[in-house]
């Protein structure tokens, strides 16, 4: 029997792990706001989201499943009502304007549901390792998920994991639950288990875990446990259905946006982060979690498989039938090891309080060892991200020292750019733009009709080797093209990543281009610091410390000096 101690858990030490997990989850919650690229996909899933809550129910997008995208809809739909109730907005159309002039008020409202559901996770957590191995075993888990590094970091996203991360864990919360003698409603795990695929396809890899539930509830009857496996995962496939309707109603799109999914899985993300398995052992886990408390959970998984009991089989064939596959791609986003770690926290709590079970106090050495890396990580990362953003502040210094309607040259990407108001023309013929490429360019109609805001507007040319929309304001990587196109001014973004990269040729034919201004946000050798190579999240893994501001370095230069050479600089 592993249960040692299986008890209702000390409150206070409980509410103690969920205050700190919410202090850890909510603090910093706003980053990066107003700017949307702070965090990539934020905007994806919110704008489906205000689509399907003004009425139209198909998300037109699935390369995630819909339940989150409802949920977010929902949220939404409830703010607008308490808005319209408190005489803030008197209509669907102030409010749509409102957020093209501001759009902080639905990203913090997203983020907060994530926040939300990492809190929650706390608490299913501490369920789980109770269920499996008592009252200390319970204690220890909350804790350790209060402060993983992981979970909390993408706890404070607008996104689809830590949504899917708590519904995976509840399922196998409930699987265990069914493995006690005399247990009933087997399919309420189920139910969870289908609304965790309906909110990540990813989680589909613990249903081999729903199946030996089945299975194993009937040890006499072979037929019986295979007939209650098929009802099982009937309700998990009605619920993902159910939640995620247009799945079925337009499949046309479904199979086209999930082979997109698959094949951008199996192929990688534009760079060889070598062995998948290794990857997410030594960087998804090693440091998402820290050595110390990824080796005992490791331990502690060990020690379950070879006790043999019905709740071991279950936490392994969900941690090593999602590890197995998540590690055969060549996409290895760190963020895909998030529906572990809460089950990893479990198997290290379990081992944890199993082996000093006589020695209480070795005990809480030995957690408050284990929280010491993933906590700190916490805390300085959440530290960070309450501090203004790199690209806001290169934003308020050329308002506050370039003048209106002056030509800026922005190289690296959407995720790096910091966010400046264009002028009316910029936006006019970005509009005419889009429309040509078949799109309404809704927001850029609204952000023309709207009435002209206070302080500087510029002319933005956006520089980019590829321009498959043939966007009047993209221009390649050519000193000549940017002086012919008017640009005085070249802003240069500066990072590890390679969401931050300019051109080498123009690097070298702006050489003797003058600097004016600098914004250092990285202090140490970038080989100190670890940062997810493939996601254009600006920081890092590892060495908080190193980092000033979250988003890139930023230099600025002036170009009048190198485009009429002897003519003095304004600086």
């Amino acid at each position: 029997m592993v249960t040692t101690d299986r008890g209702p858990y000390s409150s206070w030490l409980l509410a103690g792990a969920l205050i700190v997990g919410a202090g850890l989850r909510f603090y910093g919650l706003d980053f990066g706001l107003p700017h949307t690229q702070a965090r990539p996909d934020e905007g994806v899933l919110l704008h489906r989201a205000l689509s399907v809550a003004s009425g139209d129910l198909n998300p037109h997008f699935f390369n995630y499943p819909s339940l989150h995208i409802y949920v977010t809809a929902i949220a939404c739909g409830l703010y607008y009502l308490l808005q319209l109730a408190t005489g803030s907005i008197d209509g669907s159309a102030q409010f749509v304007a409102r957020f093209v002039a501001d759009p902080s008020e639905l990203y913090l409202l997203g983020r907060s549901i994530s926040a939300f559901y990492g809190i929650a996770t706390i608490a299913v957590c501490a369920h789980l390792a109770n269920r499996i191995c008592g009252r200390r075993a319970a204690e220890i888990a909350a804790w350790l998920l209060s402060m993983a590094f992981l979970h909390v970091r993408d706890s404070h996203f607008l996104a689809v994991d830590i949504a899917a991360t708590f519904w995976g864990l509840l399922s196998v919360a409930l699987m265990v639950n069914c493995c006690r003698p005399g247990s009933r409603n087997s399919w309420v795990a189920a139910l969870a288990l289908g609304l965790a695929i309906s909110s990540k396809y990813s989680l589909a890899l613990f249903l081999p875990a729903l199946i030996y539930v089945g299975i194993g509830r009937h040890p006499q009857s072979l037929r019986s446990g295979c007939r209650e496996s098929l009802m099982l995962l009937s309700v998990a496939t009605a619920a993902f259905f159910i939640t995620s309707p247009y799945v079925l109603l337009d499949v046309g799109s479904f199979l086209e946006d999930l082979t997109f999914e698959a094949r951008h899985f199996g192929g990688g993300h534009g760079i060889n982060l070598g062995n998948g398995w290794i990857h997410h052992l030594t960087v998804s886990l090693g440091l998402g979690l820290g050595w110390p408390l990824l080796l005992t959970s490791i331990a502690g998984l060990t020690w379950f498989v070879r006790q043999r009991t019905p709740e071991g089989v279950v936490l392994a064939l969900a941690c090593i039938g999602y590890f197995a596959v998540a590690g055969a791609g060549g996409t290895l986003f760190v963020r895909y090891g998030l529906p572990l770690v809460p089950l990893l926290c479990v198997t290290a709590a379990a081992w944890v309080s199993t082996q000093t079970r006589f020695h209480p106090r070795v005990g809480l050495a030995i957690t408050i060892l284990l929280l010491l890396v993933p906590g700190s990580r916490s805390i300085e990362h959440v530290a960070l991200l309450a501090r203004t953003d790199s690209r806001l502040l290169a934003a308020e210094w050329i308002e506050s020292h370039i003048s209106d309607g002056s030509v800026i040259a922005i190289s690296g990407t959407d995720y790096s750019r910091p966010l400046l108001t264009p002028t009316r023309d910029w936006l006019a013929q970005r509009l005419s733009d889009v429309q040509e490429n078949g799109h309404t360019g809704r927001r850029l109609r609204i952000a023309l009709e709207a009435h002209e805001q206070a302080g500087p507007r510029y002319e933005i040319l956006e520089v980019r080797a590829q321009n498959p929309q043939n966007l009047k304001s993209v221009v390649p990587p050519s000193l000549d093209t940017l002086i012919h196109r008017g640009a005085e001014w070249l802003l240069l973004p500066e990072h590890p990543l390679a969401y931050a990269e300019t051109d080498a040729e123009l690097l070298k034919g702006i050489r003797d281009a003058r600097e004016v201004w600098r914004l250092q946000t990285i202090v140490c050798d970038n080989d100190e610091i670890a940062f997810d190579p493939i996601d254009a999240y600006f920081l890092p893994l590892t060495a908080h410390q190193c980092i000033t501001h979250p988003g890139p370095s930023f230099r600025l230069l002036s170009l009048a000096g190198v485009a009429q050479p002897g003519e003095q600089s304004q600086w």
